[in-house]
């Protein structure tokens, strides 16, 4: 009695390892394949503009346009910071359901864009086939600042200063400290009047200290931002261009001179 107990269980999971091994080797349909059987609406969502941090959710309207039912088998995001759920999975002939995703930008910034694909099969069909939705929109950043970079002159003591702006709903961002990681330049931060207007960074280079075998350094912004708790610029100091000039021998002139 007991072996036959571990057959049947031995043969429920060889039955199970060669299903999966056929769905793995199932021939997937390309999303523009003739005919799709699945309908979204919206395809696209854009969601405008959000900051670092936060969450926006799309809800997408599935139908099956065709006229067999289908069941859709996975739904795929493109990162873990997409979050998706659809009410059910099989639909018949004209049926819809709700797909719903939830983007979190952590520490996303600029535009992005997340493509969530939808794999479903129709009955009696050996393909399955490929159904997409596209999220967009723009991530604004915890902070910003009015300079990328900064070129000084190798052989000239400069100053420069650069403003820090706050992201739209972000009156708790601030620049805790700044450093450079030359001794030849000098940051220091002045804290607004008002804590929701902008930081400034003074810098100060001295050329009489800085190493003319370099050419970069950094000025690191440090913040009390979890999305974005440092910043680095880099300051560029290019190596000064010597003119040479080539004078001739006078030993050489004299030798093309007694030339024949």
């Amino acid at each position: 009695m007991r072996a036959i107990a571990v057959s049947l269980v031995f043969g429920l999971l060889v039955g199970l390892a060669v299903l999966g091994a056929i769905r793995a080797r199932m021939p997937v349909a390309a999303a523009t394949g003739d005919s799709p059987a699945l309908q979204a609406s919206p395809g696209t969502y854009d969601f405008g503009k959000i900051g670092q941090g936060e969450s926006v959710r799309a809800q997408f309207t599935l139908t099956n346009v065709a006229d067999v039912p289908f069941k859709i088998v996975a739904i795929h995001a493109p990162c873990q910071c997409t979050a998706t759920h659809s009410d059910q999975n099989r639909l018949s002939p004209g049926e819809s359901t709700l797909l719903t995703v939830v983007f979190e930008a952590g520490a996303a910034r600029g535009h992005v864009d997340r493509i969530i694909q939808l794999q479903y099969i129709s009955d009696g069909a050996k393909t399955m086939q490929v159904a997409q939705v596209l999220i967009s929109g723009e991530v604004e950043p915890d902070y910003h600042a009015s300079e990328t970079r900064l070129v000084f002159e190798s052989n000239q003591d400069g100053k420069r200063t650069i403003t820090v702006w706050r992201g739209p709903n972000k009156p708790h961002v601030a620049i805790e400290s700044a450093y450079c990681s030359d001794a030849a330049f000098e940051a220091t931060v002045r804290d607004p009047p008002i804590p929701s207007e902008a930081s400034r960074i003074d810098l100060s280079f001295h050329s009489a200290e800085w190493d003319p075998e370099k050419q970069e350094a950094e000025l690191i912004l440090l913040t009390n931002s979890p999305h974005q708790p440092q910043m680095q610029i880099p300051l560029e100091v290019p190596r000064r261009k010597e003119s040479r000039v080539f004078k001739q021998s006078s030993s050489s002139v004299t030798s093309r001179s007694r030339a024949p």
